[in-house]
C-alpha cells in the first residue's frame, strides 16, 4: 500500500518541484542536515527525471555509454554503473514517439556516504549529473537513519522532528509505522499541498524482528517505508 501511495505523490507533483540548483541535489542537503546533527546514516536514495526532445536520444545515449554504463535489459533502454561494490546507478531513457520527447530517469542507491566521503567517486557522479542534466531536473532524496544508539524509538522520531525544526502538514499512523509530512527551512524544494506547501517527510517503522528504522525523504519519500 505504501509503494502504491509514493508513486502516486511523485506521479502527481512531479511538474511542481522546485528544482534547487545546478549541482547541488536534494541529497546533498540530507547529508549536510545528518552531518550537522550527527545522524549516522545507512543508506540513502537519489532519484533525477527530465525530459527532452527526442532529438536528444543519441547524444544521450552515447555519453550514458562512455561514462561507463552497461545497456542491462536489451528490451528497453536501462543501463547501470557499479559507482563502487556498494553504490549503484540506473539510467532509464522511456521514449515517446507520439509527443516527440523522451524521459531521463537516473537512480542512485547504496552507501551514500562513501559517495561523499570519496573524491574520486564524487566527481564520477557530480560530472554525470552535471553533464546529461539541465536546471529543469526535478530530483527526490532518501536516507535511512541509524538510531545512534538511542532504545526508545519514540524519542528519536521526536528528536528527528525538533532538530528539522517541522510544520507538520499531515500524519499517518498505523500499527506499526508513523509518517509525518511537513515543511522544514532545512530543504529548499517544496511541493504545493494545503497553504504552505511541504518539503519532507520522515517515516518511522517496526519490522518483524522488532527493530525500528527511521527514514527523512525530501521533498517526499521516495522508497517504500
Amino acid at each position: 500500500m505504501s509503494k502504491v501511495i509514493i508513486q502516486s505523490l511523485i506521479a502527481v507533483i512531479i511538474s511542481h518541484v522546485l528544482f534547487v540548483g545546478r549541482g547541488e541535489t536534494t541529497l546533498h542537503e540530507l547529508i549536510n542536515f545528518a552531518d550537522t546533527y550527527q545522524y549516522q546514516i545507512e543508506t540513502g536514495e537519489l532519484l533525477i527525471k527530465e525530459t527532452f526532445s527526442l532529438d536528444a536520444f543519441e547524444k544521450l545515449r552515447s555519453h550514458i555509454e562512455r561514462s561507463g554504463f552497461l545497456h542491462s535489459d536489451q528490451s528497453k533502454e536501462k543501463y547501470v554503473r557499479m559507482l563502487s561494490p556498494n553504490i549503484t546507478e540506473e539510467l532509464t531513457i522511456i521514449k515517446s514517439e507520439k509527443q516527440q520527447q523522451l524521459t531521463l530517469n537516473y537512480q542512485l542507491s547504496g552507501d551514500v556516504v562513501e559517495l561523499f566521503e570519496n573524491e574520486d567517486l564524487y566527481n564520477q557522479f557530480k560530472s554525470l549529473i552535471g553533464t546529461i542534466y539541465t536546471n529543469n531536473m526535478h530530483n527526490y532524496a532518501c536516507v535511512q537513519l541509524t538510531g545512534n544508539g538511542i532504545i526508545d524509538g519514540g524519542y528519536f522520531f521526536e528528536k528527528l522532528q525538533s532538530d528539522l525544526m517541522i510544520s507538520e502538514v499531515s500524519r499517518l499512523i498505523e500499527e506499526d509505522f508513523i509518517v509525518v509530512s511537513g515543511l522544514s527551512d532545512q530543504f529548499k524544494s517544496k511541493i504545493p499541498t494545503g497553504d504552505a506547501g511541504m518539503n519532507v517527510q520522515i517515516a518511522s517503522r517496526i519490522g518483524r524482528d522488532g527493530e525500528t528504522t527511521f527514514t527523512i525523504g525530501t521533498p517526499i519519500l521516495t522508497t517504500e517505508y
